[in-house]
């Protein structure tokens, strides 16, 4: 029976940190990742910043590694054995950050919304089946997420950081924790990947970040100086259990600055409490390295819903900025009005993008639709809405 505890500057870049586990498979959806659902009166997505990023950055690696709460086993990476020197990965989520426009998911900063789960991407073999392994998932909210908007970094990178726990292995005492105990089912397939999906139920204040952070316990044996990596190119004589997360590198980084989708990880300094790393018992963020190999995110999903629609503002009176709009059938005339705006588009009442070309002429803009959306629509100047019929 599945078992479930629930307990509510930069320095130089280590080498190892770059010998990663390249997954020629990539991001897999088995969530449906950044695809937005909503009607007039409610929204629900799952927010993964990893796979934006996969959609949109021209140069990127997507990569697993093996968790472990020591440096006393070894992994084989793209340059040779090492031992594993990544202890805990996390994520933290802004559903604020303008990237997800791309998406049509940006929330606004004035907006509240529901965390409701999140969805781990995974890994996990089993050689060894005597008794269950276990990881410890562990959320933050509010305060307990640490961000600064201006490091002083060359990369002009903000980041959000946590408190970590070297003594328990793990991060500093969280808002919500699991403790997922892995067994026989919880197996992947070589070439499959799993989801682990933890409810979380918060209400989130407005522009409120949140936090989640992955530690795994082997609790099958193991000895000092084994090999976990069931990929390795040399036949193990010992297997043991291991547990994979996956990260994308984004390596030509989009920076948002005063913005927090970044990774988490506590490295081997970080682990074994350092005196010397400023990072001594915080997670060292994954923007840390936007200026030498990218910027880190994990593949961790967020499921996030809000009371209405998003994307779109109260509408205002066309006549009161002596703004005039004509709609006839699939085209907008606007004109009357100072036309400097900077940005213009159209929607429908759920929110959703609707295509449109957009004419400038003397005085006056005409904007063209090829959708065969009839019915109220809203349309955008820059920050401000405006109610029309379209396709009529």
């Amino acid at each position: 029976m599945r078992s479930v505890l629930f307990l509510s500057f930069i320095f130089s870049l280590p080498l190892v940190i770059t010998a990663q586990v390249p997954d020629n498979q990539g991001p897999v959806d088995i969530l449906p990742d950044n695809v937005a659902s909503q009607s007039a009166s409610a929204f629900s997505a799952w927010y993964n910043y990893a796979k934006l990023i996969d959609q949109v950055a021209e140069e990127k690696e997507y990569f697993g590694y093996p968790l472990f709460p020591d440096s006393t086993v070894w992994v084989e990476f793209d340059n040779g054995y090492d031992k594993v020197s990544k202890h805990s990965l996390g994520q933290v989520i802004d559903p604020c950050a303008p990237l997800f426009e791309t998406s049509n998911m940006k929330l606004d900063s004035n907006m509240t919304y529901s965390l409701d789960s999140i969805g781990i991407y995974y890994k996990y073999f089993r050689p060894v089946d005597s008794v269950p392994d276990l990881i410890v998932v562990q959320l933050y909210r509010g305060d307990k997420v640490s961000l600064v908007e201006d490091p002083n970094w060359s990369s002009k990178c903000s980041y959000a950081s946590l408190a970590y726990d070297p003594v328990l292995r793990r991060g500093g005492r969280a808002d919500k924790e699991f403790s997922y105990f892995l067994e026989n089912s919880d197996t992947t397939k070589i070439n499959e990947k799993g989801i682990l999906k933890f409810p979380v139920e918060w209400d989130m204040e407005k522009g409120e970040k949140a936090a989640v952070v992955v530690t795994y316990f082997p609790i099958n044996p193991y000895q000092t100086g084994d090999t976990l990596d069931p990929f390795s190119s040399i036949p193990l004589k010992r297997k043991i259990n291991s547990f994979f997360m996956y990260e994308i590198r984004d390596s030509d980084p989009n920076i948002e600055t005063g913005y927090y989708n970044n990774g988490l990880v506590a490295t081997r300094d970080v682990r074994y409490d350092a005196s010397w790393t400023f990072w001594r018992k915080k997670y060292k963020p994954g923007t840390l390295w936007a200026s030498s190999v990218g910027i880190f995110h994990s593949d961790i999903s967020f499921l996030i819903s809000t009371d209405g629609p998003i994307g779109l503002e109260e509408t205002v009176d066309a006549e009161e900025d002596r703004l005039k709009i004509v709609s006839v059938a699939n085209n907008i005339e606007l004109s009357n009005a100072p036309l400097n705006f900077e940005n213009i588009s159209l929607h429908d009442l759920s929110g959703r993008r609707i295509p449109i070309e957009v004419r400038p002429e003397t005085n006056q803009v005409t904007i063209t639709s090829n959708s065969s959306y009839k019915g109220i629509a809203i349309l955008r100047l820059d920050n401000k809405s405006y109610k029309l019929s379209l396709g009529l």
